[in-house]
């Protein structure tokens, strides 16, 4: 993912803004990822990969967004938000997840063209490096027995 910005350009830009997210509302998005990625793997079984792609790619988003909140920051909504959250979690996690995060754009826009136009094909061994992917980021957020269990 070419041209990470910061998370001060994101603020600069009002993507995102400084705003202290209470753990219960990080364990929702924690909780409602790990539901898309039950339901990929249902889609999957059905032999719908486009639509488990999709739903990979909505547990990857909330994802980066409760890794913005236990930063301090809240995702702005509008134009551009779903790549400002990806970006948001290179500049907190740093270089080690730019692969899962390129992966994850590259989800993104498969999304995009799956809800405004003809999405491309999606194959087994992508959607499952891409749930990998998820998982392995959904796992860099707090335990649940410390702070995603109380609020701030």
């Amino acid at each position: 993912m070419p041209n990470v910005r910061t998370l001060a350009q994101l603020v600069d830009q009002d993507l995102i803004e400084p705003r202290v997210v209470g753990s219960s509302q990080v364990r929702r998005w924690v909780q409602r990822s790990l539901m898309d990625l039950e339901l990929a793997a249902h889609a999957a079984s059905t032999g719908d990969l486009e639509r488990a792609m999709t739903l990979v790619y909505e547990a990857g988003f909330r994802a980066c967004v409760a890794l913005l909140g236990t930063a301090g920051y809240r995702l702005l909504s509008g134009e551009g938000h779903h790549r400002a959250a990806l970006e948001a979690a290179v500049a907190i996690v740093g270089s080690e997840v730019e692969i899962t995060i390129s992966r994850l754009d590259d989800a993104r826009r498969q999304r995009n063209q799956s809800l405004y136009g003809t999405g491309r094909p999606v194959g087994a061994a992508e959607l499952r490096r891409l749930t990998k992917d998820v998982e392995t980021l959904i796992g860099r957020l707090p335990s649940w027995g410390t702070d995603v269990g109380r609020d701030r």
